[in-house]
């Protein structure tokens, strides 16, 4: 089936041409963490069909945004992951995420997954404020853990453990996206039962300021 085109000579113009389809930028959302089965993908976009998600599947890997690849081990299968030039469009992906967040309905009754927070990370980077910083914080969610690695004003998020932890934080996904926010500060969230902080004060300290807002409690 064709598709409908703008006609423009321009950049966003053609840049929605390719990508701005329903379901699209949500597939690419959910393999800038990490490879994915197709089952996978299905079961985190809910209501999105086995046919459209596989129709997505086919123009991002015709477009070279999206590869298949084999599993790494002990998994088995083939999985999807993003190419060089996928992980480009994510990446230009989260400004426009950190728009949409400041119009989100705190009171949605809207669903919330681990691993789009993981992907709100990298939204809500600060990277002035990272510069010369050399940091790695490890994340449990929910029994979800990723890692966010900050390296002199980048961030990688990954669920490839690449090292030692500075810090760790394990709570669940409401609580991590008001630390975020600044809705609740790391005190209350310790006292209140809903996260518990390992490792370096003065990292977790780092890592809401160039993550969220606040600073872990201390001892």
């Amino acid at each position: 089936m064709s598709r409908r085109s703008y006609a423009q000579y321009c950049g966003l113009a053609r840049a929605l041409d390719l990508v701005g389809e329903r379901w699209t930028l949500l597939v690419v959302r959910d393999l800038a963490l990490a490879p994915r089965r197709f089952t996978d993908l299905l079961a985190g976009l809910p209501g999105v069909g086995t046919s459209l998600l596989s129709e997505r599947l086919r123009h991002l890997e015709d477009q070279g945004v999206v590869r298949r690849a084999v599993a790494r081990r002990p998994a088995s299968g083939v999985v999807y992951e993003l190419t060089g030039d996928g992980h480009r469009l994510a990446q230009a992906m989260a400004p426009l995420a950190t728009w949409g967040a400041a119009r989100l309905d705190p009171d949605a009754e809207a669903e919330l997954r681990p691993e789009w927070v993981a992907y709100a990370l990298q939204a809500s980077f600060r990277p002035e404020a990272a510069a010369g910083m050399h940091d790695c914080y490890e994340f449990r969610l929910e029994g979800m853990v990723f890692w966010a690695v900050v390296d002199d004003g980048t961030l990688t998020v990954t669920q490839s453990k690449p090292g030692r932890a500075d810090f760790t934080l394990t709570t669940d996904v409401p609580t991590l996206a008001q630390l975020g926010s600044g809705l609740i500060s790391p005190r209350d969230a310790v006292t209140s039962g809903r996260a518990r902080f390992r490792g370096d004060p003065e990292a977790g300290e780092r890592a809401l300021r160039v993550l969220g807002s606040g600073a872990p409690p201390q001892g």
